[in-house]
């Protein structure tokens, strides 16, 4: 995520921004903007996701692709298979009982060739109440392909129209809170004259946080955030696609960042 700020604020300021914490100096913020004709500013950046789903999510892309194929040789269908954060846990027990689980679906004909999600599949009990309790939104298979289980990264729902209320009192409330306490203290030591929060939002996210970071969306809010004292600027990102990067400058208030370019 810091490569991902780190290219985002240089492009937007067409300055030199420098990937400073290399985990060694605790207090140090992870950005340095090196401006030209004043004095350095400086980012933090913050990544909302869950840490079982952050650890889930490296492990499949550790074999390069998502949907992760988990080989399942006794299963004579293919099976998609949605999992939250809770998956993760020690040992991944998922990993170790889905094959046996899912054929006992289908030597029962619970196939679910349309895709049953959490809400439906709480009304069965032995082996779906298993998957369950292992992790497991969403179940469906089809007739071809047999011999292998797709895992799925759960996604997050939002509303069809954005509203900026929400995501303002997210932002506020998140800034304030006692996770950010380092974060604050890191930017408030710099001294500096600009101190930039950024932020990226994940699935794990709110809906109403995510959904207005993408497109088609093009609104922006009407009034400034609420930051504490410690931050002066404020970026917002969809971390997992970066369809829409926005930014709020005390002396420019919200901006849609990739239609303002310095370096175009």
């Amino acid at each position: 995520m810091e490569w991902l700020a780190g290219r985002v604020v240089s492009r937007f300021t067409d300055e030199c921004v420098v990937l400073q914490d290399n985990g060694i100096n605790a207090g140090m913020p992870d950005l340095l903007i090196d401006y030209r004709d004043r004095q350095p500013g400086y980012v933090e950046v913050w990544t909302d996701i869950q840490g079982d789903y952050a650890a889930m999510w490296s492990r499949w892309m550790s074999v390069g692709r998502i949907p992760y194929p988990m080989a399942a040789p006794s299963l004579s269908r293919a099976w998609q298979v949605t999992v939250s954060g809770a998956a993760f846990q020690k040992s991944w027990p998922l990993e170790r009982e889905l094959e046996a689980l899912l054929r006992d679906l289908e030597l029962k004909g619970m196939v679910f060739e349309r895709v049953a999600s959490e809400e439906t599949l709480r009304a069965f009990g032995g082996s779906v109440a298993r998957l369950l309790d292992l992790g497991v939104v969403q179940l469906a298979s089809a007739p071809n392909g047999a011999g292998v289980a797709n895992l799925y990264p759960a996604g997050t729902s939002g509303p069809a129209a954005v509203s900026w209320e929400p995501v303002l009192d997210w932002i506020s409330a998140t800034l304030s809170s006692p996770q950010f306490k380092d974060n604050r203290r890191k930017l408030a030591a710099t001294g500096a004259h600009e101190r930039h929060m950024f932020i990226g939002a994940t699935f794990t996210s709110p809906g109403e946080v995510f959904f207005a970071l993408k497109l088609p969306d093009q609104s922006l809010p009407q009034v400034p955030p609420s930051l504490p004292h410690e931050m002066t600027h404020l970026w917002l990102v969809n971390a997992i696609a970066a369809e829409r990067v926005l930014a709020w400058f005390p002396d420019r208030g919200w901006i849609e960042v990739i239609r303002n370019w310095a370096t175009d």
